[in-house]
């Protein structure tokens, strides 16, 4: 095994090294700042970021950051755990880009460095062409070598009979003594106990007391902790903790020159550690050299001024000089010149090139057309990005006269037809066919059969099946058999081998055929049923002497009878490589059939006076799968019930196909996409099977019905019996260009989802709908019931209803469960219900208590008289709530006033005054007047009003600014509030004093309270003037726009505040005339200010926005999350809807606001389409409308007017009202949706070069990817093509390791542990026998192919690995072999000039993956 270890250090670890160097790289444009504070000696510390490790693990504090040219800077190295003990470990540096000695050292005499001698920079060395080759061959090599030990090991343990097969094994049943002296049976074991045990000979501990800890974990620590060890490290450090020390502090210092290199790249690493240590989580530190010296630039130049090509492909050279570490691109062109056209002439080129970094030269080849004269054409280079233009950037391609064209190539066809030269092959296992477009066929070597399948869509869509040729009957003739003939398959043609027919007599008079079947004559090729035609791949060769003849026939299997229109096809003379004509599967009525088909293809003489030689050659069949057009109707109406008994009919739900599913091929599925049809009610039904209705034509129309097979009824495979039931149906399809297709219109049919309500009893009453009885009722999903109630006596009131509503039918924990207040229309939108009305003995009401104190003193304004109340409310005092008329019934949530005035006189220079405290809060009001919002209960709504005897001379005036605003909450959940903003045209009350008007009515004079008002402005400002009270008084300040109200308290405070001079109106009653007049005055006053008072947007008495929601039109490549506030602004339409609650009102249009950064609106409305909608959705074409910042509002405007009322007066002096009109606008919300530009990254298409003896990949250079444990995928994708700066990304994966057992590809390998190793090993990390039973089972599946392999081969197999320690902890005996998995990417992004000239290139890497990836 010396060998094998010996190996695996060599040419592997070198490549492992290269790979992970760049792995390592956290950021060239790096995160962490530079901390501020300086050393004694001058050196700056790095920004420290503690990791959190387990104990005794060493980290940096430091994972990335940026340095200068010429300074010193302090990395931190820290411990973890007691740091009870003297510990060590290695600090490495690697040399990615920069070089120790030149751009840096560590220059801290604390420690000592040793220097060791590297290769050069790992960027030099893996764009090093020929040391990379030099490598893969010797690493090639050392596996050959490698190979051959493990084969003889192999040899020597596999002897006949040394043991029985494992699959035997493993289902014998023995018993075993445990170490503590239990018997355990095999049947109390796991497969892997069983397996360990017949391996090893030693007993299994039981699992259910074991720590188990997962392989992927030891591997992967076990990699860490010796990962400085597999890398070529230019310096060494060791570095030495004293017991107690948790941190040590290195100075590395960067050297500063006067060359420009860029920014430049080394690494830190950690490594060795000591005895019971290990390496955390932040194993590596990479440091970025901000280079000081001015940017210099690469020139590009094509290599000639002229290019004179040979053959038939022009190459072409384009090269760079200068600044050749940088990556830089340019773009190459071409366009027609003297007599040279595109597509006839040459392959139109227009593609960036890329240079990496010490990459010099860009070789590509532009495929043309020699004709009968000379020809050229230009080219190019332009849009030159990190690069300067050299000294040749236009050239010529010089086309000769044609020589010797190949005999099979038909050069000019194939320009042609190709919209674009390819720069890069594609070693892709795929050729293109022309029908009516171009398709792809994919396959696996030697496999029968591959796919067709249509690139164009995303992803790609199989539109049929291609047959090869390999397993066709051959050597079949007619006709004369003494003439040349051949019938074989050819392995050595074309992609798949092919069909090879041969025929030749030279006498006239004799006729035959050499022909071969798909195959054998009772085995059919194909079933038509899921096909609509067929196209032979084929090309005949020769045309000697004339009369060549090759015919496809169609043949009936199984002793069927053909019921196709069409049988066979032929073509005379000699063709190149081509697709024949079609043979649609159609009867003579042009009606699909389905028919068990053989093909038979034939080399025919069938000449009477000419001796055709024909070399026939069949590479496949091109099965068509059948198309189907798709027409989606939306479903019928079903009658659901309203709120007053009545039916409505109304849709179900709303229904869509699946994006791009309004064409759907053979064996595709079909998606029907269901959703409500008003944003927020469920779907009211279930599909329970389909309309379909084939044909176009009125008198060929035919309806049926179908349910698809299994659970999900919303997915119809166009399986087999699919398209039998279609076609069962049709009476017509329709044919256009020798294909076919059928017309289908589907209509989902959907029942009612039922629901229970049961109805509970009440001794008080029951609810007033006679069919709401007490009991069970049926009903359906989408009814809505109206739950009022009514009472069993004049003394009882109906306040609510109990709800529980379970979400589904059998569940016992409700869903929904409370009181409920009022009477209510509630839609169902559960399976189960349970309601039951209340009652309370006394209806809600304000009630006012004076004290005893205060009742000779005070009398109350606006209550109601006993004879408009109920028995039991008289003798009390009942605010009276009614706005014309008496009512006492409050509204809940509704503002209130209750207002007392003084009935007698206090002592000379004082004055009575009201104090009101509500049942339902704390605060007690001073002054003549108290706001409140009503509750719903009575014991909610007591307010009692107290007296005080208060000294005039402590009253003075008070001016009270602030302002009104709106909210900024969003509507969403969002994690931002926007600005509150001003709410303009609130009118604001507060206080109030006594004043007198004449009653005209009475003849009287009467006592009022006035109370100080203001209107806000456009910012929300108000200003209340000539409030009359003392400091330390607590008053309300009432705010109402006629729809929404508000009231806070405010308590009034003249401390260290001067009076000044403020000009108000008062009311002055003038008894002469006998009325209230508004007279100008001037008081002092204290001004203060209470702050921002916000208004409330939900209240009962005016609508509200209750949800938002959005979609957007799918678009290729990009996924939009709806669940997000923060929206792409993508090129594709966006849907907003606002949900309404109507609270009672009517809402006549939503106004959806945009609003920019700098404050601009632009307005979209959306109108109601009928009474009582509460769901309005506006439409925007984001990438014409918004802008990065933009945010979105939303308003409702009522369906009612707001009444203006004006008093002024008349030309004789008396009191006139005006009423004017405005549009009731409700304020405006904010709806949590933002917008801004994305960059978007398009999923990388994976360049898997597994199967390849090399690749030549760009900057890592050429590699052997098909590694005995695995391989290497690359891949090169500009991120956005429509963005001229968009990144370039770069991504590697590689897994090293030796194994002769891993059968996947490496992106596979990733693929699978990434998305569902981590899972199942961290739920198995913690359950032992779970684990045990897992690898038991994947056991058997691995060796179930083999059941003669032995365990002793199972053994060799283990004994192979050579990743010991990462195995040594585990259980003795059984082993897994562990090869790593990473993955790699990198960016190298442009930063445009301001300026407009050529910016430049900077490489950020961002990921670094790996994963163990185990077999047994």
């Amino acid at each position: 095994m010396e060998k094998e270890k010996t190996l695996y250090g060599g040419s592997i670890k070198r490549i492992l090294a290269l790979i992970l160097c760049f792995t390592m790289l956290a950021g060239c444009l790096p995160m962490l700042a530079f901390a501020e504070e300086e050393t004694a000696q001058g050196s700056s510390m790095l920004e420290c970021v503690y990791p959190e490790d387990d104990d005794n693990m060493f980290s940096f504090a430091t994972q990335s950051s940026a340095v200068d040219e010429g300074g010193k800077y302090i990395i931190t190295i820290v411990r973890s755990g007691a740091a009870e003990d003297t510990a060590s470990v290695d600090l490495k540096t690697v040399d990615v880009s920069a070089s120790y000695g030149k751009d840096y050292i560590i220059s801290d005499g604390r420690y000592t460095t040793e220097t060791t001698e590297t290769n050069g920079t790992i960027l030099k060395q893996v764009t090093d062409y020929d040391e990379q080759t030099k490598r893969r061959e010797e690493f090639e090599s050392d596996l050959s070598d490698l190979k051959s030990v493990t084969d003889s090991q192999d040899e020597e343990t596999n002897e006949p009979g040394a043991e029985e097969p494992i699959t035997e094994s493993l289902n014998k049943s023995e018993t075993n003594i445990t170490n503590n002296g239990e018997t355990v049976t095999d049947s109390d074991k796991s497969e892997l106990a069983r397996l360990k045990e017949e391996q090893t000979g030693q007993p299994t501990r039981e699992t259910s007391s074991t720590d188990f800890t997962p392989m992927q974990e030891l591997f992967m620590q076990s990699s860490v902790d010796e990962f400085g060890n597999s890398l070529e490290t230019s310096s060494i450090t060791k570095i030495e903790f004293a017991p107690s020390e948790t941190e040590k502090q290195v100075i590395i210092e960067i050297l500063d020159d006067s060359e420009s290199e860029g920014n430049e790249i080394f690494d830190l690493i950690l490594s060795n550690p000591g005895e019971s240590y290990g390496i955390g989580t932040a194993v590596n530190c990479s440091l970025t050299i901000n280079d000081d010296e001015p940017v210099q630039h690469s020139a590009i130049s094509f290599s000639e001024a002229e290019f004179i090509p040979d053959g038939s492909n022009a190459k072409i050279t384009v090269t760079r000089t200068g600044a050749e570490y940088s990556f830089c691109t340019v773009k190459v062109r071409t366009a027609d010149g003297n007599n040279g056209f595109e597509g006839k002439d040459y392959a139109k080129v227009d593609a960036e090139l890329t240079f990496e970094p010490y990459s010099n030269e860009y070789i590509f080849d532009i495929p043309i057309n020699p004709g009968n004269e000379e020809k050229e054409f230009n080219l190019e280079l332009y849009d030159f990005k990190g690069a300067d233009e050299g000294d040749i950037i236009q050239s010529k391609v010089k086309i000769s006269k044609a020589g010797e064209r190949p005999e099979t190539e038909n050069t000019e066809a194939a320009l042609a037809s190709d919209d674009e030269a390819t720069l890069a092959s594609d070693d892709e296992k795929s050729f293109e066919i022309n029908l009516d477009k171009k398709y792809t066929v994919k396959f696996n070597p030697g496999e029968s059969t591959g796919r067709i399948v249509d690139t164009n869509y995303n992803p790609e869509i199989q539109v049929g099946d291609y047959y090869f040729a390999k397993d066709g009957s051959y050597g079949h003739y007619t006709g004369y058999s003494k003439a040349d003939r051949s019938s074989y398959f050819k392995s050595g043609e074309g992609e798949g081998g092919a069909g090879y027919c041969y025929w030749y007599d030279w006498r006239t008079w004799k006729n035959g055929s050499s022909y071969f079947t798909m195959r054998a004559d009772d085995t059919p090729l194909l079933n038509t049923r899921s096909y609509q035609y067929i196209s032979a791949d084929w090309r005949q060769s020769r045309s000697v002497y004339g009369g060549q003849k090759v015919v496809m026939d169609v043949c009936s299997t199984g002793g069927e009878t053909l019921k196709m229109s069409t049988k066979s096809i032929q073509k005379k003379s000699d063709f190149s490589r081509q697709m024949s004509d079609r043979i649609l599967f159609l009867n003579s009525n042009n009606l699909p059939i389905e028919n068990n088909i053989n093909i038979k293809m034939s080399a025919v003489d069938s000449e009477s006076n000419r001796t055709p030689k024909i070399e026939f050659y069949t590479y496949g069949i091109a099965a068509m799968y059948r198309k189907f057009n798709i027409t989606l109707l939306q479903p019928d109406n079903l009658n659901y019930r309203t709120a007053d008994g009545k039916t409505a009919s109304m849709a179900p739900a709303n229904v869509s196909l699946g994006e791009g599913h309004g064409t759907r091929y053979s064996e595709q599925n079909l998606q029907i996409k269901v959703a409500e049809t008003t944003s927020g009610e469920p779907i009211k039904g279930v599909i329970k099977k389909y309309k379909i209705t084939t044909g176009t034509a009125k008198d060929k129309q035919v309806t049926f019905e179908y349910t698809p097979k299994g659970d999900n009824i919303q997915n119809i495979k166009f399986d087999h019996d699919f398209i039998k039931a279609l076609d069962d149906n049709t009476k017509q399809v329709s044919v256009s260009n020798n294909t076919f297709y059928t017309d289908i219109k589907i209509q989902p049919v959907f029942d009612y989802i039922n629901t229970e309500v049961e109805i509970l009893s009440s001794k008080d009453g029951s609810f007033s709908d006679s069919s709401l009885s007490v009991g069970k009722h049926a009903f359906h999903v989408g009814d809505t019931i109206r739950l009022n109630g009514t009472p069993a006596n004049e003394n009882t009131y109906y306040i609510g209803y109990k709800e529980k509503a379970y979400k589904n039918s059998s569940d016992t924990y409700p869903d929904i469960s409370g009181n409920m207040d009022g009477a209510r229309d509630v839609f169902l939108d559960h399976q189960r219900y349970s309601f039951e009305p209340r009652f309370t003995a006394q209806q809600n009401h304000i009630r006012i208590e004076l004290t005893d104190n205060a009742k000779d003193k005070l009398s109350i304004l606006n209550k109601v008289p006993d004879s408009e109340l109920p028995d039991s409310l008289k003798g009390g005092y009942i605010l009276n709530t009614g706005e014309n008329g008496y009512e006492y019934v409050p509204t809940g949530g509704k503002v209130y006033q209750v207002e007392a005035i003084s009935k007698k006189s206090a002592e000379s220079g004082k004055i009575y005054r009201p104090k009101f405290t509500l049942s339902s809060s704390s605060e007690t009001i001073n002054g003549n007047v108290m706001d409140f919002v009503a509750g719903d209960y009575p014991a909610d709504n007591v307010v009692t009003v107290d007296v005080e005897e208060v000294n005039e001379s402590d009253l003075t005036y008070f001016k009270v600014d602030g302002f009104a605003t709106v909210p900024g909450n969003a509507v969403r959940s969002s994690a931002f509030n926007v600005t509150e903003a001003g709410a303009a045209g609130v009118t604001v009350i507060a206080g109030g004093i006594e004043s007198k008007i004449f009653n005209t009515k009475t003849n009287s004079v009467m006592k009022v309270i006035d109370r100080p008002n203001s209107t806000t402005t456009d910012k929300g400002e108000f200003s209340l003037k000539g409030l009359y009270a003392k400091t330390g008084d607590r008053i309300t300040v009432c705010l109402t726009n006629g729809d929404v109200e508000r009231v806070e308290y405010v308590t009034l405070n003249s401390a260290g505040i001067p009076p000044a001079p403020v000009s108000y109106t008062k009311k002055v009653y003038d008894e002469e005339k006998q009325q209230t007049i508004d007279t100008p005055d001037t008081k002092d006053m204290y001004t203060m200010n209470c702050g921002s008072i916000n208004m409330p947007i939900r209240t009962p008495l005016a609508p509200f926005v209750s949800s938002i929601k959005y979609t957007v039109d799918q678009i290729p490549d990009i996924t939009i999350d709806t669940r997000d506030n923060a929206i792409p602004i993508v090129a594709t339409k966006l849907y907003v809807t606002a949900d309404i609650n109507l609270n009672g009102r009517e809402v006549k249009s939503v106004i959806f606001s945009k609003v920019s950064k700098n404050g601009s609106r632009q307005e979209k409305q959306v109108d109601a389409s009928y009474k009582g909608q509460i769901s309005f959705k506006v439409e925007y074409q984001m990438d014409t409308v918004f802008e990065d910042g933009d945010m979105l509002y939303v308003s409702l405007i009522d369906s009612e007017d707001r009444i203006i009322s004006t008093n002024g007066t008349d030309e004789n002096g008396n009191t006139v009202s005006t009423t004017t009109t405005e549009p009731r606008r409700y304020f405006d919300v904010f709806t949590g949706l933002t917008f801004y530009i994305p960059s978007l990254e398009v999923e990388p298409q994976t360049y898997d070069v597994n199967s390849l003896s090399s690749v030549d990949v760009p900057i890592l250079g050429e590699m052997a990817p098909n590694l005995a444990s695995g391989g290497l995928s690359f891949t090169k994708t500009k991120l956005d093509n429509d963005d001229p700066n968009s990144p370039y990304y770069y991504q590697f994966l590689f897994t090293p390791g030796v194994s002769n057992m891993a059968k996947q590809t490496a992106m596979t390998t990733l693929t699978t542990l990434q998305n569902s190793k981590n899972d199942a090993y961290n739920q198995l990390a913690s359950e032992p026998e779970n684990e045990a039973a897992l690898m038991g089972e994947h056991i058997n599946n691995l060796f179930a192919e083999n059941s003669n392999e032995t365990s002793n081969d199972v053994s060799n197999r283990i004994n192979q690995n050579a990743n010991k320690k990462s195995l040594a902890n585990m259980s003795k005996g059984i082993k897994f072999d562990v090869h790593l998995t990473i993955l790699l990417s990198f960016y190298f992004s442009y930063v445009p000039n301001e300026d407009g000239s050529s910016g430049e290139y900077m490489m950020t890497c961002l990921l670094y993956t790996s994963d163990a990836a185990d077999e047994l």
